[in-house]
């Protein structure tokens, strides 16, 4: 078995070999910026022909759509070739990928190019005939539940109300401060049936700022002031949760949320099912756009490396946090591992063989499905509509597989004394579900390994990332398994 010391010297040279290719690449140059037409090539183009012409890497927000489908939408939209698309988890990713040249360009709604394009340093563009011959594409709204028929009709209530007192100008929906007069509304919106307990959870996925972004903790934007107005005219408090686009509608369909703040009422809109209702829209979208940086930006040499990675953007702020949500999930799992492996242990030790047999067969279960699924059923089924932090779903369900693991292992008997995290069988289950807290990004948990991933695509240096990651497990692991064993002497 190897030493203490020999796995601190295991960690050294894995940490060395591993940098010495981050720095080797980094040297070079990392990895080629997104090469294309560069943004003040592209209206000669358009006025040519009127097509885009030939784009490198294209990226832009995650919705539910697979990338080959995105790409093959965006290449017949704007009549171009596309030879590779990447998708983001919101729009500020996306953005940040355009920044540092991941891609070369970013597509979006127009309301999210006009505000990009206040800052100077970007430059959309579209085809010279847009698809539809320039009908509204779709208008963004509010997504319920099925059974939220009351809480719909009364948002379409609520935005009548608001289009009559002259609330949804698109010059005013546009600016990134927006405002309007939530005292007049009060009066009209009718109150919903429904009981929401004081409280009505919004969803939010920053996925179309300025109408709906979400920074500090805090929502901003049109689409968020609407959505919160909407809450208090019926006498709740609106609660924002941030969610992924990807998994914003398993979210709603689950009951973490009572809306979804931004959807699409549009047939052709890629998320519009028959399974979830759309209010009335409230913004309509006439055309998507490729949007461009004026001036673009290769990233190289290994301070750069560093700075991007672990700095630049508040990375390591996200880092810090994600370090945080991932010890919280472990301690918490290791609590509900060891709790529930005494409860099997008890009725394994009773004298009626029934009980003994069902403590067998559950640990049998926690052990044997795999984890993320344990996750989401957990988090996305059983404990959704609970509006409890996903915290909790992740590390029961970590726990109870920890449990099954823990009571094979004092089945065994091997002689060992089985005492939590002071025994190697204990020990080993710590480790491995320390190892199981990279999965609960399933349940959109910004954990560490889900925030070194995003932070490395977004910066064009992933193996810097991933080896931040290796380095962080492979030191969590030593330091858990040198803990003292129980009855060692010190």
């Amino acid at each position: 078995m190897i030493s203490s010391r020999g796995k601190w010297i295991a960690l050294l040279l894995t940490f060395l070999l591993l940098f010495f290719l981050v720095f080797t690449e980094a040297a070079a140059g990392g990895k080629k910026a997104a090469s294309g037409p560069g943004a003040d090539e592209v209206p000669d183009a358009l006025l040519k022909d009127g097509r885009m012409p030939a784009l490198s890497v294209v990226g832009g927000v995650a919705n539910g759509m697979p990338d080959d489908s995105m790409k093959l939408f965006a290449e017949g939209y704007f009549g171009t070739t596309i030879s590779e698309y990447v998708s983001y988890p919101d729009f500020e990713s996306a953005r940040k990928a355009l920044d540092c040249g991941r891609v070369s360009a970013i597509w979006a709604a127009d309301v999210t190019a006009e505000y990009l394009e206040r800052s100077g340093e970007y430059s959309s563009f579209t085809p010279t005939e847009t698809p539809g011959g320039g009908a509204e594409r779709f208008s963004f709204a509010w997504a319920f539940a099925p059974e939220s028929e009351a809480l719909k009709s009364n948002a379409d209530a609520f935005l009548k109300a608001l289009k009559e007192v002259g609330g949804l100008e698109r010059e005013r929906l546009s600016g990134e401060e927006w405002t309007f007069p939530k005292g007049r509304l009060l009066e009209r919106a009718e109150t919903s049936p429904k009981s929401l307990n004081g409280k009505m959870y919004i969803g939010i996925t920053g996925a179309v700022p300025p109408l709906a972004v979400f920074e500090n903790g805090t929502a901003r934007g049109a689409a968020a002031e609407i959505a919160a107005a909407f809450a208090e005219s019926m006498g709740n408090r609106p609660v924002f949760v941030q969610l992924e686009e990807k998994t914003a509608y398993v979210s709603l369909m689950a009951g973490r949320v009572d809306m979804l703040c931004v959807s699409g009422t549009s047939e052709n809109h890629s998320l519009t099912t028959p399974k979830y209702l759309t209010s009335d829209g409230y913004f309509g979208v006439k055309e998507y756009r490729i949007v461009m940086r004026k001036e673009g930006r290769k990233v190289s040499g290994w301070m750069n490396v560093i700075k991007d990675n672990l700095i630049a953007g508040g990375a390591y702020r996200q880092i810090i946090s994600a370090v945080i949500t991932t010890t919280v999930i472990l301690l918490l799992a290791c609590v509900i591992a060891a709790l529930m492996w005494l409860a099997l242990k008890a009725l394994a030790e009773s004298p009626k063989t029934a009980l003994q047999k069902t403590a067998a067969g559950a640990a049998y279960v926690f052990r044997s499905i795999p984890v993320p699924l344990l996750l989401l059923l957990l988090g996305g089924v059983v404990l959704a509509g609970l509006h409890m932090p996903l915290l909790i779903p992740a590390a029961l369900g970590i726990g109870l597989n920890g449990a099954g693991l823990l009571f094979e292992a004092s089945a065994a008997k091997t002689g060992e004394k089985l005492v939590f995290l002071a025994s190697r069988p204990a020990r080993r289950t710590a480790v491995t579900m320390l190892q199981w807290t990279t999965v609960a990004g399933c349940l959109g948990i910004r954990d560490l390994a889900g925030v070194l991933q995003t932070i490395g695509n977004r910066t064009m240096y992933p193996l810097f990332a991933i080896a931040c990651c290796i380095v962080f497990y492979l030191v969590a692991v030593i330091i858990l398994e040198s803990l003292p064993y129980a009855g060692e002497k010190k």
